[in-house]
């Protein structure tokens, strides 16, 4: 149903502000955290990056 639907959107969005930096405490606002976890996820991907650099340097 939609109300099972919007119920699981909320609690996907809930999760996400347990895990992305800078969205505990933000009230519910969806934008935010969809703004902040796309700019964790971008980070995330730089830092995986030079770590994957770093190591390839090593041999």
């Amino acid at each position: 149903t939609e109300q099972k639907r919007r119920g699981n959107i909320r609690q996907s969005f809930d999760r996400l502000t347990t895990i992305v930096p800078g969205t505990e405490g933000r009230g519910r606002s969806e934008m935010i955290v969809l703004s902040k976890t796309d700019e964790h996820i971008k980070e995330e991907l730089l830092r995986r990056k030079a770590l994957i650099e770093k190591l390839e340097a090593r041999g």
